[in-house]
């Protein structure tokens, strides 16, 4: 299944995770051990629910590690080796999942004063360096892109006020004979990460601005690949090098180190606290329902005295 599950996407990693999650809940489990015509619904049921509570999985665990017991009978079901898949019945109550409580703002986030910090590091990082790679971070405040898709703009895909999005970096790693995972390489596919991810993001004078200035690096320092936009002497940058460098400039600041997802979960905390319409964040920031947008990505981002201050204002005025 693990081969056929790789023929259908370009991701690695979702077949690494596959593969992890089989080592983890599956190889020592006696399910794998009663052949496909004698799984009934109700050993099933008993069996998955026993799993979820005795590896106290989260929701989005769980639906991480049923995938190889759902889709498995599915394939099987297309193989015709049984007629229809058992699982199908099962029904999972959700009372039963671990609950997850939401990581503190602080850590997703970079509240209001540390988006000014950050700023004023990432320039001086780009003026001691000279490498404008730095001002990806600016960038990424500005459009909310996921860091693959950052590293795989290229400046005709700016038109006018918009950027689109069509393409993004995947890691690429190959399972060996022996069951070990090979090097690590890094490649664009000219296609985003779901069919939602197909977009495009209106820029405003600022992000224009770091464009610009990007642009006008790049060509003094004779920098250029193929028309991407973040680019150093070796050629296109890398989804490692703006975690690093991110990582680097949150130190210069004087800030917990943050990776360049947290960028993104500011973008759309900022604009959700500044009242723009929920279906237009979800739609520029290629989320395929607005529950995603909602439950994972809003975070406040104001400190805890603006947060105070709030409240004063509005409970006792």
């Amino acid at each position: 299944m693990v081969r056929y599950k790789a023929l259908h996407t370009n991701s690695s990693n979702y077949i690494r995770r596959i593969d992890n999650d089989w080592r983890k809940y599956y190889i020592n489990s006696d399910i794998i051990n009663i052949p496909l015509k004698k799984l009934t619904p109700l050993r099933l049921d008993e069996w998955v629910h026993k799993m979820i509570k005795d590896n106290h999985l989260t929701k989005k665990q769980f639906n991480n590690m049923q995938i190889i017991i759902k889709q498995g009978l599915e394939y099987a079901v297309k193989k015709g080796l049984i007629p229809s898949s058992p699982y199908a019945d099962v029904a999972i109550s959700g009372k039963i999942f671990e609950k997850q409580a939401k990581k503190p703002a602080k850590t997703q986030v970079f509240l209001v004063d540390e988006q000014k910090k950050i700023e004023q590091a990432v320039y001086k990082d780009f003026y001691e360096t000279n490498s404008a790679n730095s001002l990806a971070i600016i960038l990424a405040f500005q459009t909310g892109l996921r860091v693959g898709e950052i590293v795989a703009l290229k400046y005709s895909d700016i038109k006018g006020d918009y950027l689109y999005i069509n393409r993004m970096e995947v890691r690429k790693q190959n399972k060996k004979a022996d069951g070990s995972w090979g090097k690590c390489k890094y490649i664009v596919v000219e296609h985003p990460k779901t069919d939602a991810g197909v977009r495009k993001i209106y820029l405003t004078k600022k992000a224009k601005k770091i464009l610009k200035l990007i642009k006008k690096t790049n060509l003094k320092n004779g920098y250029a690949d193929n028309d991407y936009i973040f680019v150093d002497e070796d050629g296109r940058i890398h989804i490692r090098a703006l975690d690093y460098r991110i990582r680097k400039c949150c130190n210069i600041a004087g800030l917990s180190e943050k990776s360049m997802h947290k960028t993104r979960k500011t973008f759309i905390s900022t604009l959700i606290d500044e009242n723009v319409n929920i279906d237009y964040i979800r739609e520029i920031v290629g989320h395929e329902d607005a529950q995603t947008t909602y439950n994972s990505y809003c975070y406040n981002t104001l400190t805890d005295k603006m947060t105070e201050d709030l409240l004063e204002k509005a409970l006792c005025s």
